[in-house]
């Protein structure tokens, strides 16, 4: 079982702990608890993947007796049966720094969605503010691509973003207020359908694989929402109504890892 101990709890609850049914046994795992989810890697290892405050990374973190914790600010991951997976930078002396919170769901296994939430007043000046991505769970291999752009602004609890997968991969919903009436919780759920087949079009290991359909962007037209992939792209107008604005053009880049 897991233990969402503090940095500064005494005894075997520091940080964020394993243990055993019994409670018997304890294991740190890391520093402290951040924001996590529990899911499974691409291996169908179980993982927490979690905000590090240690390194300014998300981390995948192995549920294991073997994996070891980061306990001081910029520490190395040599020995720690972990690996990096994206970079915050909330670096507060640089002009493009991260000032959003995330949230980070974990029900599809081998994949992780990570969202944003950006408080009233913050400016959007770095790569992953106001961003949706998925990420594979792969040690090996771990790769980012970017899902959505978020319009809304978190001026209370209900505002945040909070992006969730389905267990089964197919969608992605989440909160916005379309940067209308901050702080008053008045929110919309936007779902983005996922194509079918997704998996299997992505790039892992720079190669490019032969998917048996054509893949495509998926385009969400209330909220300009996004998915991109390699090939072709094909603007989908599934469910959009006659006078919305559709996205000016086609993305004719691939998709890039960041």
């Amino acid at each position: 079982m897991l233990i969402g101990g503090d940095w500064d709890n005494g005894g075997n609850l520091t940080g964020l702990t394993m243990a055993n049914r019994e409670l018997t046994q304890f294991h740190r795992l890391d520093y402290t608890t951040a924001h996590a989810h529990v899911g499974l890697d691409a291996h169908g290892n179980e993982v927490i993947v979690m905000q590090n405050n240690r390194t300014d990374y998300i981390d995948p973190i192995p549920i294991d007796w073997t994996t070891r914790p980061i306990l001081e600010p910029g520490g190395g991951y040599d020995g720690t049966n972990r690996v990096p997976l994206i970079y915050l930078y909330y670096d507060h002396h640089s002009p493009i720094r991260f000032q959003s919170g995330v949230h980070i769901s974990c029900n599809h296994p081998g994949y992780a969605v990570v969202s944003t939430e950006t408080p009233l007043g913050a400016p959007e000046q770095n790569g992953l503010d106001r961003k949706i991505t998925l990420v594979r769970l792969d040690p090996a291999a771990p790769r980012v691509f970017y899902l959505a752009k978020i319009y809304g602004t978190t001026g209370s609890n209900w505002e945040e973003t909070q992006a969730t997968i389905s267990n089964d991969g197919s969608k992605i919903v989440w909160a916005t207020n379309w940067n209308q009436n901050v702080g008053q919780e008045r929110v919309w759920i936007l779902q983005l359908h996922m194509p079918p087949g997704w998996e299997s079009t992505l790039w892992f290991r720079g190669r490019k694989p032969k998917p048996r359909r054509k893949p495509r962007v998926t385009l969400l037209c209330q909220n300009r929402s996004i998915i991109i992939f390699y090939g072709q792209s094909v603007l989908s107008k599934t469910g959009c109504q006659g006078n919305e604005k559709i996205w000016p053009e086609p993305f004719e880049n691939p998709v890039k890892s960041r």
